[in-house]
């Protein structure tokens, strides 16, 4: 008789036995009691694009925060998520078009960009090692306008703002400075006005004693948040102090850094720190919530470049999903489930850094991926594109898939396992197929260590659905045994379950 046999998501565990398991660019979809099985694994949706674009010197690569800007329509495509290249570019993007708009006045290499967006303004801000730091003033309209932080603030030099934010109808700059008078200070526009400030028009928390990492808007009050610890703010009547700081509101868990945080569904995500360590937190108002496992955590706090970190949310299929990155990692978080899964590009952090929403096309899903790549002449594929559930490939590359099983035992009684079967589901309505894709099986017998040699068999053919995908005389497994599947191919597909038959040896002591 067959046996249902679990999917899983990303690891649960960070014991060495359990680490190997991971879903990596598979969404583990649970199901209720009436299913096939408690979990499907669904291919990510697939991403159009990339656009070919001209452009008057290289772009460089995407290296900001992506944002959709509320209710403004950007140059003549009517494009509304923009990002920013290292190369000094506003790019507008829709999904299947793009415009660009330079950036003036700064010759360094651009970085972990932000944005402030006012209802008619948005303020453009890039952390800078220059000894002056710029920022930029865009309408929609006109091209941006550059603005010196360094002249007005008077204060010489970097002012090492590295967050931005609109609240209270003025544009707030936050320092990330770890030493001298711009420690802890976050400075304020005048009001309505991005491109005006003055040296003593500033808040700080007096009982902070590391630098600030991130300032973020969440349910109506301002969240200023450091290496140790958080403050909340609320807007002021008193002219002269506009911000004034909430009573017993502070915290001790602290943020990594700003391009670390994302806002969802009126949730606040973001790496934070608790003392040393790292973990994934959620805060809708009260204290944050860790929401990592183990084993994320274990990711986190790996010894890594904690730079170039990133965090947004998008749909799948549906279902809403928070995606942060580190190091070589991109994790995936189901905001309903709690389930975890890996998205990759090439084995390293998922291409994609950010997503956003063109309203003038149903509110259609556009991802942002983070390398531009050189066409011919002076053209280049920017990597912009819809969410596309009818294919299975992203910017036009293939996308590979795989699963990593948990250890499977019975009670510490070795196992002969005679087949390994799995029922799928593929989807060839978007180009007919003309060999059948495969899918790869592999069996460790070490806990995910080793593995032996690949097996393969084909999907089923085009208006077929009842074929179960089987693998025969699997081996003899003294403790446990682990398998590995994977699919690389241009459909969409699921694995609805995969069943087991097997029979049981003596038991180990």
């Amino acid at each position: 008789m067959a046996q249902v046999l679990p999917f899983n998501g990303f690891y649960t565990g960070n014991d060495p036995k359990n680490s190997a398991r991971e879903c990596v660019n598979f969404i583990p979809v649970r199901h209720d009691a009436g299913s096939l099985s408690e979990y499907t694994l669904e291919s990510t949706t697939g991403i159009t694009g990339p656009i070919s674009k001209a452009y008057i010197r290289p772009p460089g690569n995407i290296l900001s925060d992506v944002v959709t800007w509320g209710s403004k329509f950007v140059g003549i495509t009517g494009a509304k998520i923009l990002a920013v290249t290292s190369q000094r570019f506003l790019i507008a993007a829709s999904g299947d078009n793009s415009e660009s708009f330079d950036l003036p006045d700064y010759g360094g290499i651009v970085y972990d960009v932000r944005f402030a967006k006012g209802s008619d303004k948005l303020l453009i801000n890039t952390r800078s090692t220059e000894s002056t730091q710029l920022g930029w003033v865009y309408d929609g309209q006109t091209s941006p306008v550059s603005v010196n932080y360094t002249t007005q603030l008077g204060l010489g030099g970097n002012e090492n703002i590295a967050d931005v934010v609109y609240f209270g109808d003025r544009y707030l700059l936050m320092s990330e400075g770890e030493t001298g008078v711009h420690k802890g200070r976050v400075y304020y526009s005048a009001i309505g006005d991005p491109s005006s400030y003055d040296a003593l028009s500033f808040f700080r928390t007096l009982e902070q004693n590391s630098k600030n990492t991130g300032i973020h808007i969440l349910n109506g009050r301002l969240y200023l948040f450091s290496d140790d610890g958080y403050s909340v703010w609320s807007v002021s009547p008193d002219v002269n102090l506009p911000f004034s700081q909430q009573k017993g509101s502070a915290g001790s868990i602290g943020m990594l850094d700003p391009m670390g945080k994302c806002e969802s569904g009126g949730v606040l995500y973001f790496i934070g720190r608790d003392g040393t360590k790292l973990g994934f937190y959620a805060m809708t108002g009260g204290s944050p919530e860790l929401i990592s496992t183990p084993a994320i955590d274990d990711v986190l706090n790996k010894d890594s470049d904690k730079s170039f970190v990133n965090c947004f949310d998008f749909i799948d299929g549906g279902r809403k999903y928070i995606a942060f990155s580190i190091g070589d990692y991109t994790l995936c978080l189901d905001a309903k489930t709690g389930e975890y899964h890996r998205r990759s590009t090439e084995g390293g952090r998922w291409e994609v850094v950010g997503a956003g929403y063109n309203e003038l096309d149903n509110n259609k899903q556009v991802f942002f991926g983070k390398t531009t790549l050189f066409d011919s002449g002076s053209n280049y594929f920017v990597k912009s594109g819809f969410s596309d559930q009818s294919i299975g490939t992203e910017f036009d590359e293939l996308v590979n898939r795989k699963l990593v099983t948990s250890p499977f035992n019975s009670n510490g009684v070795s196992n002969i396992v005679q087949e390994l079967s799995f029922q799928t589901s593929i989807d060839y309505s978007s180009l007919s197929p003309v060999t059948l894709p495969e899918l790869s099986l592999s069996i460790s017998s070490d806990f995910g260590s080793t593995y032996n040699s690949v097996r393969t068999n084909s999907f089923d053919e085009e208006g077929e659905n009842t074929k179960l995908l089987r693998f025969m005389s699997i081996g003899f497994f003294r403790q446990a045994f682990v398998f590995k599947i994977e699919t690389s191919n241009i459909y969409p597909h699921k694995i609805l379950k995969m069943l087991t038959r097997l029979k049981k040896g003596f038991r180990q002591i």
